[in-house]
């Protein structure tokens, strides 16, 4: 594993396709259970071991900072090896998130506008067929509303199980996507696609002179104490210790793979941090409680467009941000996953936070992958757990 030194330290998942592993698990309100027994931290855990995933973990962090958790199964598959409690993950599209407050707080220092074109600031980047950076807005990319093409398609996501430790340089993944036409005219409908947030992450390095990495340690991790949060270095692969381990299909063999040490750039800006469950808690209640925003920046993060119908797991979406319908309330949160890894959280407005991490693609524990049923139901699993940690 290498390990580079630092100064601090959804979309159908039958398919395997990158941009259901960078998207968001369907989140879907469980029905309240009055009358059951209160469960442990562990027992929200044990049904998603009795499904297939080969460990999990779990940390719930109350609105004053005081946290529990518990894990089930194993980290490694061949040591046998029992996940640490709060272990590295990768976040997958969480890091949207991370990519959302940066551009919000650039607003918040008049470096930005929300409905500034991205020509103004990335001049002659978007070009294609049906593709114009001068009618494509920063909140629209924001929003997943610009109708740029995904980069994560079938291709590529062949090339990276084949290949995992490959770097992948931001301009190469906007460049595979911008071989392709627009989905549609900006603005006409939401579409999730992880395009969006690899040119938001060029906007900040292009307003910043600095690199997304430095951003995100400068000013989130480091203001909120977060010392195992961290976008990795180019050509950094790997997780340090305590990690958990994270498997998915070989596309060639069928079997079980360990994708752990597989290089993350692929995912950058739109899906390459690695936090902890602890970490990303924290993260969340620190946007709603104002430590990382002003009252106008959250709300202009909160103001949602309709993403689906309001039976789909994934209804509204704001900023990098969304509303997730809770049997106890509206919690607000992302999720997302990569080969390796699925996390799911959300946290409640003056209230606490939850995390969910497994460490295997849900369409790699399903007897049919080509299903999307079943995978669906594995994610599932995963959501009722979170629904079930905080509104227990």
């Amino acid at each position: 594993m290498t390990i580079k030194h630092r100064h601090t330290v959804r979309t159908r998942l039958a398919t395997l396709t990158l941009t259901a592993t960078l998207g968001l698990a369907t989140l879907a309100a469980a029905p309240a259970a009055a009358t059951s027994p209160t469960p442990s931290d562990r027992d929200l855990l044990q049904p998603l071991i009795e499904a297939g995933y080969p460990g999990a973990m779990i940390t719930v962090t109350q609105d004053d900072g005081s946290a529990s958790g518990a894990t089930a199964g194993v980290s490694n598959l061949d040591t046998g090896q029992a996940p640490a409690l709060d272990s590295h993950v990768q976040i997958g599209s969480n890091t949207k998130t991370f990519v959302a407050v940066i551009i919000l707080q650039l607003v918040e220092e008049g470096k930005l506008s929300l409905d500034d074109a991205v020509e103004t600031h990335l001049p002659g980047l978007l070009t294609g067929e049906g593709i114009d950076g001068t009618k494509i807005t920063i909140r629209q990319l924001l929003q997943h509303t610009s109708g740029l093409p995904e980069y994560t398609d079938d291709a590529l996501m062949q090339n990276m199980m084949t290949n995992p430790t490959d770097y992948w340089a931001p301009q190469d993944l906007l460049a595979h996507a911008l071989a392709k036409p627009a989905q549609f005219e900006p603005g006409a409908q939401f579409t999730y696609t992880n395009t969006n947030y690899v040119v938001l992450g060029m906007l900040i390095e292009k307003v910043t002179h600095r690199t997304v990495a430095s951003e995100i340690e400068d000013r989130i991790a480091e203001p909120l104490g977060l010392t195992r949060t961290y976008l990795p270095a180019p050509g950094e692969t790997g997780m340090p210790a305590p990690h958990l381990d994270g498997y998915s299909k070989n596309p060639e063999t069928g079997e079980l793979q360990d994708y752990t040490e597989g290089d993350l750039s692929w995912g950058w800006a739109a899906g390459g941090v690695t936090s902890t469950p602890s970490e990303l808690n924290t993260f969340m209640q620190a946007i709603l409680d104002g430590r990382l925003l002003s009252a106008e920046s959250l709300a202009e993060m909160q103001t949602t467009v309709s993403a689906g119908d309001k039976s789909s797991g994934l209804s509204e979406y704001g900023l990098g941000f969304r509303p997730i319908e809770l049997s106890c309330g509206t919690a607000w949160g992302h999720g997302g996953g990569t080969l390796a890894h699925i996390t799911t959280n959300a946290a409640l407005p003056g209230g606490p936070a939850a995390t969910i991490a497994v460490n295997a693609h849900p369409a790699a524990i399903v007897d049919d992958p080509t299903d999307p049923e079943q995978s669906e139901a594995k994610v599932q699993l995963i959501v009722d757990a979170l629904e079930a940690s905080l509104c227990r």
